[in-house]
């Protein structure tokens, strides 16, 4: 996924990716590794009480 694609979750309505991310977390066997995460704006703000906020890019699915 990339800035400028529409996303959607489970919890929330759909939302639009304005910036994106590389971070590195810590595993269990204590090896960093690279995940992506992106900055959403929903369109739901009723619904987050931040707006926008910092997705897991694991916990995105792509909008139709």
């Amino acid at each position: 996924m990339k800035v400028g694609d529409l996303v959607t979750t489970k919890g929330c309505g759909t939302g639009v990716i304005i910036d994106s991310r590389l971070a590195s977390s810590a595993t269990s066997e204590s090896r960093a590794r690279c995940v992506n995460s992106h900055m959403v704006y929903w369109s739901v703000p009723t619904n987050v009480k931040k707006n926008p906020v910092w997705v897991m890019a694991r916990d995105l699915e792509k909008a139709v």
